[in-house]
């Protein structure tokens, strides 16, 4: 566990909206052939075990499109309101 109580591989973690018509979270598109860094939310055991052994992981899929327009919108507002 990490500080806050989160399961360790929640720290350092990159989360990426793609989406998920034949979940294509951890296939690279390039090649067709699974990542073995990158996990879906349905992996978090496998993420966890892989983010202890390597010291990272990628989290795919946890966010969808409509979560990160929104962080983007509070962000640019945050800017603005700094500016």
């Amino acid at each position: 566990m990490g500080e806050t109580g989160a399961p360790r591989a929640v720290h350092n973690m990159v989360a990426m909206a793609l989406p998920s018509a034949s979940d294509p979270r951890t296939v690279n598109p390039l090649t067709g052939e699974r990542e073995s860094s990158v996990f879906g939310p349905s992996e978090l055991d496998e993420l966890d075990a892989f983010f202890a052994q390597h010291g990272f992981a990628i989290l795919r899929g946890m966010l969808d499109e409509a979560a990160v327009d929104l962080m983007e919108l509070e962000c640019v507002d945050a800017q603005q309101r700094l500016v």
